[in-house]
């Protein structure tokens, strides 16, 4: 006998109380992967840029990135958020094939985001790593952007002492 309709709510009902609904966590990877494609789709986009004049994708005289937008500030705060998804992909998507398209783009986004040359969209970067990182690693993960801080200053002061650094 096929289930009715009411025995359907009945168990999501339950799901619902014990905090898991099969068909929202379906729903739910299911929009973060088509954000994570908006995200995959941008930086291709970008590489066609590249490849078609490179010079259209980098603004003023440090030559910042702008990719696609119209400034390197507007860049910098549209990478964050795809960069925070395209992680949480990484963290959770199940497919082999699609996690290597994820850390692909992940790599290329946080490399686009250092090119802006934006504090504001480094420190947005930040923030929404730790917050994915958070449930991976706990408070530990607050210390990450210390340690990383720690690590350029050591950089800094050897290349300063004249020590090359690779």
């Amino acid at each position: 006998m096929p289930m009715q309709p009411l025995d359907i709510q009945k168990t999501r009902f339950a799901h619902k109380m014990r905090g898991y609904d099969p068909v929202e966590v379906e729903n739910f990877l299911a929009l973060m992967r088509a954000l994570g494609a908006v995200g995959v789709l941008w930086a291709g986009c970008v590489l066609g840029q590249m490849v078609l004049d490179h010079r259209q994708m980098v603004v003023g005289n440090p030559s910042r990135f702008v990719g696609l937008l119209g400034n390197p500030q507007g860049t910098a705060l549209y990478l964050p958020a795809q960069t925070v998804i395209v992680l949480w992909l990484v963290l959770n998507d199940t497919g082999k094939l699609r996690r290597w398209i994820w850390m692909t783009t992940l790599a290329s986004l946080l490399l686009m985001v250092g090119w802006t040359g934006s504090r504001t969209g480094g420190l947005l970067s930040v923030i929404g790593i730790s917050a994915v990182l958070y449930s991976r690693l706990g408070r530990g993960v607050f210390l990450l952007p210390i340690v990383g801080l720690g690590l350029y200053g050591v950089a800094a002061l050897a290349v300063s002492l004249g020590v090359q650094v690779p």
